[in-house]
């Protein structure tokens, strides 16, 4: 089958809509759509909002505190890797019909190296991402609670089972995903068409959430202990709380998974990646909490 689209006229290949539109409907192959803009705009914002927070940060660190962590490392992973994830998206809005119904999409773009490639690394990308925001929150609270016996192993429990699940999710998919020696991307994507990003989703934004309502538990509960007048308690819970909104990302993308319809992907995938841009945005802002505090 990969050999029979790869023989095809690409000029061919170009006039053919990569799925069949519902009766009546005729394939568009020109615009963007509201959707993929809608998405751009959305992401960017918040990409722009988490720029915000890190210049905070690092004025903090350079002009008021004077010190550096090991947060910061992983937090400086966090965010490559985050606007690494947010590039790619926006190439796939841009060059790879993301954000179109499959059927306003030409063939040719489906089925080309930079579409199956951008896929692949958007898979494996986002779970980089996860992994090390997560991973600087639980570092962030150490430094701030490693004083009470419970939350200290509460930390660290929960830093080791993140992040090794997170490089179990990452291994599998780019092992399952690669092409084979000899093989395109194209025949790897029509002997496998249910990647293991695919056969993962529903479990990857299951288990997201999971430690998205752990993460938000463990600073508030180690706040209300904290020996700190009522102004400064209340807003640094105000700032914890803000991780409400990456639990509503995450269960927004379990819903949105469970019902995504792979024969529109184009469609339906870009509202999740948005999500997932938000959900790490939110937690990368809240990384930024011991600078922001001292503003409070």
């Amino acid at each position: 089958m990969s050999g029979s689209l790869g023989q095809l006229d690409p000029c061919v290949l170009d006039r053919l809509p990569a799925a069949s539109p519902p009766l009546g409907v005729c394939p568009d192959f020109t615009g963007t759509g509201p959707l993929a803009y809608a998405i751009t705009a959305v992401s960017s914002v918040f990409i722009g909002l988490m720029f915000v927070f890190l210049g905070i940060r690092t004025y903090a660190k350079v002009k008021i505190h004077r010190s550096w962590s090991w947060d910061d490392v992983t937090c400086a992973i966090g965010v490559i890797s985050t606007v690494a994830y947010w590039v790619v998206a926006l190439l796939q809005v841009e060059n790879e019909g993301f954000g179109r119904h499959l059927w306003n999409v030409p063939l040719a773009v489906f089925i080309s190296e930079d579409f199956l490639k951008l896929a692949y690394i958007s898979s494996w990308l986002s779970n980089v991402s996860y992994c090390f925001v997560k991973l600087t929150l639980f570092i962030l609270y150490w430094n701030i609670f490693h004083l009470f016996r419970w939350l200290k192993y509460g930390i660290v429990g929960g830093a080791i089972v993140v992040t090794g699940v997170h490089a179990a999710f990452i291994l599998y998919i780019v092992i399952e995903d690669s092409p084979r020696p000899g093989q395109s991307w194209l025949e790897k994507s029509m002997v496998e068409p249910n990647n293991a990003g695919i056969r993962l989703a529903i479990p990857l934004s299951a288990w997201a959430l999971v430690t998205d309502v752990y993460i938000l538990l463990l600073p508030i509960m180690g706040v209300l202990r904290l020996q700190l007048s009522s102004r400064r308690r209340l807003g640094l819970l105000m700032v914890f709380m803000t991780g409400i909104g990456a639990c509503v990302c995450s269960s927004l993308s379990i819903y949105y998974r469970t019902f995504l319809d792979y024969s529109d992907v184009t469609y339906t995938v870009i509202k999740i990646q948005a999500l997932a841009i938000v959900e790490l945005c939110v937690g990368i802002m809240i990384t930024c909490v011991p600078t922001t505090s001292v503003f409070l």
